[in-house]
């Protein structure tokens, strides 16, 4: 049996391609965290297969890392709130540019919740006070 492959994509992340045993050419792509977690990404019919989406993969995960997203089990998570699977960084029929045009979507809508969020808590404060400071509304 072909030993299994390793693809570093930084420093804490790895991607490994794996042959599945009893079979001759089906292969396991595994997102490898550390040391001693990680998942799995996909099963393939090849390992030339599983090569070109760890292939694709590392583009996109490169693109994500720009954008300000971190790997978080399975997603491309930016600050906790806006997510993406990382099914997308596999999709070797969508281009690179794709994908990043799917996280500036995401930037772009996660902006607009940020300022509401924020005038919301404003439109609180601003009330509050109101009650504080305004006792002859009572």
């Amino acid at each position: 049996m072909p030993k299994d492959q390793q693809i570093p994509i930084d420093g804490n992340l790895t991607l490994e391609i794996t042959r599945r045993k009893g079979t001759k050419s089906r292969a396991i792509l595994i997102a490898l965290v550390g040391e001693y977690d990680g998942f799995l990404l996909d099963y393939y019919d090849s390992a030339k297969d599983a090569e070109e989406a760890a292939r694709h993969f590392k583009e996109c995960y490169k693109v994500a890392v720009e954008a300000g997203f971190k790997v978080v089990e399975r997603f491309f998570v930016l600050e906790d709130a806006c997510r993406v699977s990382v099914a997308e960084g596999l999709a070797v029929e969508e281009p690179v540019e794709a994908f990043r045009e799917v996280l500036r979507m995401l930037k772009a809508y996660q902006m607009p919740e940020k300022f509401l969020k924020r005038r919301q808590e404003q439109a609180a404060l601003a009330a509050c006070s109101m009650v504080l400071y305004c006792p002859s509304i009572f």
